[in-house]
């Protein structure tokens, strides 16, 4: 245990919260960039933080290293900045994992960081692996996980069944999945956190997975989902997430739906046929 933890251990836990929550903001309102560096390199507050605050907050705490001021150092932000943006993709492609367990923090951050050469890294993978010692005999000792890249951002994870289609909002800020569960959920894509979860088709399971698949699609400007299924196709109100109406036929498969441009009509097959929104 590091001197940082044992001084947050010794803390009464509200203190040690807005301690946990504070520190970042502070170092970077008061432009102490190096030392906001060498907290956010810092495994013992790493750990700390998503244990009490889960890994989100954390996450964003990286942002507070790209102020403006701090941009225009180019210096800066090829040597140490990129070892934070990198420090944060791989927080964020394991935010889905320690959500459900922190305590996987170490094996996270040894499975996708310890390929990495970066010299100023390395003494936050030292860290992790000393704490993974005290706690079990096994550790990654090899790159084993999706590391750190411009291509997954982060996992989404929620549904209980296949998920069948995704339509990302208009404005970028959202994203609404179907699955064979019957439900729609609705995601922020800045934070990964689900927002709504949508339920109304009732057809029972079958062991086909056809028979049951869900597809989706947004109306131009964002305001409205229609989702298609083998029993319904129904018109969902994403402002106040209610349903607004449904047009039901037994006969039809929702294996795909469309909305004209103008927003005005929607064309669900196999079933083939024009609905008038």
């Amino acid at each position: 245990m590091g001197r940082l933890a044992e001084r947050l251990k010794q803390l009464p836990q509200g203190s040690r919260i807005y301690k946990l929550k504070a520190l970042p903001k502070l170092l970077a309102q008061a432009s102490q960039v190096d030392r906001l560096y060498i907290l956010l390199t810092d495994f013992d507050f790493i750990e700390a933080k998503i244990s009490e605050l889960g890994p989100q907050p954390l996450i964003e705490d990286y942002d507070l290293a790209f102020t403006p001021d701090i941009l225009n150092s180019e210096e800066w932000v090829k040597s140490k900045g990129e070892n934070l943006r990198i420090i944060q993709s791989a927080l964020r492609l394991s935010a889905h994992i320690l959500e459900q367990d922190n305590t996987r923090l170490t094996a996270q951050l040894l499975g996708r960081l310890s390929p990495l050469e970066a010299s100023e890294i390395k003494p936050l993978l030292e860290q992790a692996a000393k704490q993974c010692q005290l706690h079990t005999k096994l550790r990654p000792l090899t790159p084993s996980l999706t590391q750190p890249s411009n291509r997954l951002v982060r996992t989404l994870v929620g549904h209980t069944r296949t998920v069948t289609d995704v339509v990302v909002t208009p404005d970028g800020q959202h994203a609404i999945s179907a699955s064979v569960d019957r439900t729609l959920r609705i995601w922020n894509l800045k934070t990964g956190e689900m927002l709504q979860t949508l339920e109304d088709h009732t057809i029972e399971m079958t062991a086909i997975v056809a028979k049951s698949a869900m597809a989706i699609a947004i109306t131009p400007k964002g305001c409205r989902a229609i989702s298609a299924s083998a029993d319904a196709v129904s018109v969902w109100n994403l402002k106040n997430t209610t349903k607004e109406r449904t047009f039901k036929d037994p006969t039809s498969n929702g294996w795909s739906v469309a909305i004209t441009p103008d927003g005005q009509l929607v064309i669900s097959a196999f079933g083939a046929y024009a609905l008038k929104l």
